[in-house]
């Protein structure tokens, strides 16, 4: 939902500031990807390449264009129920779980139980 997109973006600048998980957040991304860093510019993107089933790194076109939009994308789908199928492409599965690890970290989450955003992710953290 737009409500967990929206908390993300304020749980992201406090996950930047305590974790080191999103340093090398470009390099999950495919080889020869750059986001937009432009609203505009990333309305006019041809996304197809990158929303393949299989191969899909990006929740939808919106996500290319921030590392921000990004990471707020995967957590409102994160947090929604049927998205398995999402989150089984590699690009997605390694992006949530350096999410996740930075939300834990963060927040200083150390349960071995799998938390609601974590729904998705192939291996637990532990």
């Amino acid at each position: 939902t737009v409500f967990h997109e929206q908390l993300f973006h304020i749980m992201d600048n406090f996950i930047l500031s305590r974790s080191k998980a999103y340093y090398e957040w470009e390099k999950l991304n495919p080889k020869g990807f750059e986001y937009d860093y432009d609203y505009t510019l990333n309305a006019l993107r041809d996304p197809e390449q990158y929303l393949q089933a299989d191969d899909r790194a990006f929740i939808d076109t919106y996500s290319m264009s921030f590392p921000k939009e990004d990471r707020a994308r995967i957590m409102e789908y994160a947090m929604l129920e049927g998205q398995s199928q999402r989150f089984s492409a590699p690009h997605l599965q390694v992006k949530l779980r350096q999410i996740c690890i930075g939300i834990r970290k963060a927040f200083s989450l150390e349960s071995s139980v799998p938390y609601p955003w974590e729904q998705y992710l192939a291996e637990p953290i532990t």
